[in-house]
């Protein structure tokens, strides 16, 4: 138990002690400085809670946008833009920021798809490795052409068939497919007309 006395010293005036279990040393206490812990060690350390993430399928016309990952999890397959929210963002934010960072597109949001889990493979009962909580948004493509970039290997629109067969995980496909109604049945964009 830690605690902190005042006592008085000879001298008449107040003198600060802490007190470690049955030790006593004078106040201030310095610690020890911290042993600098290497940053492979801190990332093989699975988290012991979700990672909250945001994806986007941004729709232009009857084509989705679909970028391939650069990194794990799931690197090297197809599936749609979206990463970690950063604290003090929105979900929301963070699927246009993932978005702008892995793609160089800009859209806008039409509505809330899904929350989906995505837990790593695991046996009956146990825990997996890692677990991620995404926030998926359906979206409409208001400009820039997909350039690759941050952990997107590449990016570019698909026709909505060869999109889904591209895509292996059924929870990505789903939620494709599931927009294309949020996207219907949201308002037009107004097209901007240039003036002479």
């Amino acid at each position: 138990m830690h605690a902190v006395r005042a006592a008085g010293n000879r001298s008449g005036g107040l003198s600060a002690f802490v007190k470690f279990k049955h030790r006593t040393a004078p106040f201030p206490f310095r610690p020890r400085p911290a042993i600098p812990i290497p940053m492979t060690d801190i990332d093989q350390t699975p988290p012991k809670h979700p990672i909250p993430g945001a994806g986007i399928v941004v729709w232009r016309g009857d084509e989705v946008l679909l970028i391939k990952r650069g990194k794990a999890p799931y690197k090297g397959e197809w599936s749609i833009p979206g990463g970690k929210i950063e604290f003090g963002e929105t979900a929301a934010e963070a699927a246009l920021r993932e978005l702008a960072e892995e793609t160089g597109i800009t859209a806008r949001i039409a509505g809330l798809i899904d929350v989906v889990d995505s837990i790593s493979e695991r046996q009956e009962g146990r825990k997996g490795v890692w677990h991620y909580l995404l926030v998926d948004y359906a979206a409409i493509w208001t400009g820039g052409e997909p350039v690759a970039g941050d952990d997107a290997a590449e990016a570019a629109f698909f026709p909505y068939q060869e999109a889904i067969t591209l895509t292996r995980w059924d929870k990505t496909r789903d939620v494709i497919a599931r927009s294309r109604a949020i996207i219907d049945a949201a308002p037009a964009i107004p097209v901007p007309h240039s003036t002479p």
